[in-house]
This record gives structure tokens, C-alpha cells and sequence, in this order.
């Protein structure tokens, strides 16, 4: 995730792939308004199905904190069930911890005022860099649950999270069958000092599995980040690589992004240099087979001029869309939605020449790319409020599918930031009934004020539904509250 504050500090390009292809997720900025469609009701609402959250409540009274994290599993029109929870502290609020601000170094702040800064940015996402529970996964038929809770990452106190609660868990999405499947991982999946965090796990396409980077021995006996892959049948942990350890991480996790490209074969991304395939420590795209042979790379997608990006694709017989860096002259380059077809032929979809036009979703059709920006491409959107957009990726026009209007002249666009303005964080599609689902902190029905909550709607922009209900940013009786959702997870296409 990318906030206005980190891009006001550093001001570098962003220039590079969040996710792209056939998973259907990616990290967004979008802004206040709303879409078609009466939310009250029920036959004018876009249809969910299942979405599991995390919320962190941070309470901020006589100079200390209390923390509440839950993970909560939500399906269909049902009421959100709570299948764990964490309570921590009360704790001195003047303990230090590390703010992220992009690639500068992390403001040093004490936990007070982090706190207040995830409310003030709003993006719950930002909880991994100081709290337990770390991540979620829905099963690609939405039946199962997959979440970690440790303190392997958090500069809180040691000692505060009991023993028993460490580990990566499975749940059914009814809340039974809750179980531990494995040690909680050593290897973050962010990166505190450009404050982004990518998904940790993901699921195969039957569901059977799930896969993540966790540390391992390399080649040469060193921890390094591995390809680990759980079978859910018998909790038994397959580490597939050997990889050697890769140049520092920046902007990514060095080793990342491991997902499935189908049953047999899994990709992840990596600055490591296993057996001579990547000797310039490029972040390149990995292959692997499911039995731990058959490692390869993928070729980054390069296109005329300079135009280069190392690939988050998906290989195969498969289109995909992808964020690359255009050159432009006498200014910084900015990025640009690209679609590239079964050949790997380049296509460029957009000329919006905005720097916070960062990730795109290749649509369930194939035939359609979803993404968020600040532009105003069909004339509806002149005061550069964040705004989602779909394109076809052969021929015809451009639609805006939302209004949001936080604000007339939006300072930040969509980057995510305290300033009047809003954004939209990680976007699903559901592969059944193709409705979006994403998280924002826009008020598009005026019950978002000043928060982060999950929304659905249709592709059309029609059926805008709120299906998370946190508070925010708040003051009751004295005590200053942030109660914010994320990460996040929605059911994803079985098939790649």
C-alpha cells in the first residue's frame, strides 16, 4: 500500500507491477461519491458471497494503549462472525516503534501516535507492521480460511502473545474446525521501510493447499526466503526451493508474491540468483513445479524505448494487464496500464500521464481491465477525485464505473492520505457473479466518515454496498479510538 504521505516525502516514480493476471487482486487508490443503485435494497445490491477481515481497535487514554484485533468471516447477507481474537495491553503508550514513510527511513514515533497516524491515513492494512494477526486467505470456493497470528514482526513488548496462539490456522468459513496447521512464518511479507505489504498466502485452485515464503536453507545452508506450500488434507509443509539469499529488499520483499498458476505449477517473484538464472538481481517472475523441479524464469515484459518492468504474470496461454513505467519527456515517467495477449503482444490501454495510476485488474471476462486513478479520461472527473475505470483490452471506450467526491480538488488523488481526499485498497473480482469487492476509505453512502471499510458493487457501477461497519476515527468519552478492517481476503477464481 502507497500513502500521500510517503509519495510526498520521497517523491520517486511508482513504477512498478502490484499484481496482475488471473488472481484478480491488486493494491489501489480510490475516492468519496457513489455508485448506481438504492443499497437499502436487497434486489439493487451487488451479491457477496465470502469475505473474511481483520479490525484493529486501538484505544488511546492516560497516556496508554489498548490493542483488540479480531478476524471476522462474513457470507453472503449474513451477520459477520468473529472466529478469534486478541486483546494486548494496557501498554505504555510512549513505547517507540517505527512509522513507515516510502524509502525513506521510518519515523521513529511512540505507539500513540501510530496509532493515530493509521487513523488519520486510513488504511487497516497497515496494521501488520505493528500488531499480531498478519494476514488472511479465503479458499477459492469461499469454504475455508486461512490466517496467522505471531509477534515475529512486531516491535511490541515480547512475551505479551501467548504460545499457544502463534501459528498459522485453518477455519471453515461456518467458524468450525478451527485448527493450527504450522509455526507462524519468520519472513515478513512487508516491507516497513516503503510501508507496502503484499498478501501472504494463497490457495491452490482445488483449495487442498495453500503456499507463502517463509525462511528456509539455501543452497548453501543459509536462511533464506523459500516457497513453502502446506497440504491442508495432512498439515504436512513442503519447502519447494533453494534459493540463495537475494539483494536487500526495497520496494518488495526480496522473495515474494508466491501464488498458484494451476494445479501442478506455482510462480513467485525474486531478486535471487538460484543456479545462475538471474545473475543481475533483477526482480524476476519464477516458475516451479508442485514436486520442487522445473525452476525457470520468466523473461520481463519489455516494451519499445524504456519501457521496462519486472513481470507479476502468470505464464501461459493466458492475456494479462500489467502497470509499466512510460518515459516521458523533459518529466519523470509515470505509469500506464498495459495489456499483453497470449503471444505476449503490448498493447498500452491508457496515456493518463499521472504518477498514482499503480495497479489493474484483468476483469473475469478477459476482455476487461478494471483500474483506479486520478485522471479524468471521459470528462467526468475534472476535479482528480480517485475514481475506478474500466477499459476494453481490444477496441472501444473508456467508462468511469464510480463518482467519489470526498472533496472538488482532491490533493493527493489515489494515494492514500490524511489530506481531504480518499482511497481504495485491494480489489477482487468474484469469479461466479463477478462483482467487485474492495476496501476504501471514501463515504460514497455516508457511513464512512472518517474510516476504511470493505464495499462491493457490480461492473457496471451499479449495486455500491458497504459490507464492513468499523468506526474509524473517534472520540467517546475521552478516549480516542481507530478502529480500522485489514487486510482483507474475498474468494478468488479456482481457475488461472
Amino acid at each position: 500500500m502507497i500513502s500521500a504521505i510517503e509519495f510526498e516525502m520521497n517523491r520517486v516514480p511508482i513504477a512498478w507491477i502490484i499484481r496482475i493476471g488471473f488472481a484478480g487482486t491488486l493494491l489501489v487508490g480510490a475516492c468519496g461519491g457513489s455508485g448506481g443503485g438504492d443499497p437499502s435494497n436487497p434486489d439493487e445490491r451487488a451479491p457477496v458471497d465470502t469475505l473474511a477481515y481483520i479490525v484493529t481497535e486501538c484505544r488511546i487514554a492516560d497516556d496508554t494503549v489498548d490493542v483488540h484485533q479480531e478476524l471476522r468471516i462474513q457470507r453472503g447477507e449474513g451477520v459477520p462472525l468473529t472466529v478469534a481474537e486478541l486483546d494486548v495491553g494496557p501498554l505504555d503508550g510512549s513505547l517507540r516503534v517505527l512509522f513507515p514513510f516510502s524509502s525513506v527511513p521510518p519515523q521513529e514515533v511512540d505507539l500513540s501516535t501510530a496509532c493515530r497516524r493509521l487513523g488519520q491515513i486510513r488504511l487497516g492494512s497497515h496494521s501488520v507492521f505493528f500488531f499480531y494477526l498478519q494476514d488472511v486467505a479465503v479458499s477459492p470456493d469461499g469454504s475455508g480460511i486461512v490466517f496467522e497470528i505471531t509477534d515475529n514482526f512486531s516491535p511490541l513488548p515480547p512475551g505479551l502473545l501467548p504460545a499457544d496462539r502463534r501459528g498459522i490456522f485453518f477455519v471453515r468459513a461456518d467458524g468450525s474446525g478451527l485448527r493450527r496447521i504450522g509455526d507462524a512464518r519468520t519472513e515478513p511479507s512487508f516491507v516497513l521501510e516503503a510501508a507496502v505489504n503484499v498478501r501472504a498466502f494463497a490457495f491452490s485452485p482445488d483449495g487442498r493447499s495453500v503456499t507463502f515464503i517463509d525462511h528456509g536453507p539455501g543452497p548453501d545452508g543459509e536462511l533464506s526466503p523459500q516457497v513453502v506450500v502446506v497440504d491442508l488434507r495432512d498439515d504436512r509443509r513442503r519447502t519447494l526451493t533453494r534459493l540463495p539469499a537475494g539483494p536487500p529488499a526495497t520496494r518488495f520483499p526480496s522473495t515474494c508474491c508466491a501464488s498458484f498458476v494451476d494445479g501442478d505449477t506455482l510462480s513467485f517473484s525474486s531478486t535471487s540468483n538460484p543456479v545462475g538464472l538471474n545473475p543481475r538481481g533483477e526482480f524476476l517472475l519464477f516458475t516451479i513445479e508442485r514436486d520442487g523441479t522445473g525452476l525457470s524464469t520468466v523473461d520481463p515484459l519489455r516494451t519499445s524505448g524504456d519501457v521496462v518492468s519486472p513481470l507479476f504474470a502468470i505464464p501461459g496461454a493466458q492475456p494479462g494487464v500489467a502497470i509499466l513505467e512510460v518515459s516521458v519527456p523533459g518529466a519523470r515517467p509515470v505509469p500506464e496500464v498495459f495489456f499483453f495477449d497470449e503471444e505476449k503482444n503490448v498493447l498500452q490501454l491508457t496515456a493518463l500521464g499521472k504518477p498514482d495510476t499503480i495497479s489493474a485488474l484483468l476483469g473475469t471476462d478477459r476482455a476487461t481491465v478494471f483500474f483506479p486513478a486520478s485522471a479524468d479520461p471521459v470528462g467526468l472527473n475534472p476535479s482528480g477525485n480517485c475514481q475506478i475505470f474500466a477499459i476494453p483490452t481490444v477496441g472501444g471506450s473508456t467508462r468511469q464505473l464510480t463518482d467519489f467526491r470526498e472533496t472538488e480538488v482532491s490533493t493527493f488523488g489515489c494515494l492514500f492520505s490524511p489530506a481531504r481526499g480518499c482511497a481504495i485498497g485491494s480489489v477482487f473480482q468474484d469469479p461466479y457473479n463477478d462483482t467487485l469487492v474492495f476496501h476504501s476509505s471514501c463515504d460514497p453512502l455516508g457511513t464512512n466518515p472518517f474510516g476504511d471499510q470493505v464495499f462491493a458493487m457490480r461492473t457496471d457501477g451499479t449495486g455500491l454496498r458497504q459490507l464492513t461497519d468499523t468506526r474509524g476515527m473517534s472520540n467517546e468519552n475521552g478516549i480516542e479510538i481507530v478502529e480500522l478492517p485489514g487486510p482483507f481476503s474475498y474468494r478468488m477464481s479456482p481457475v488461472l
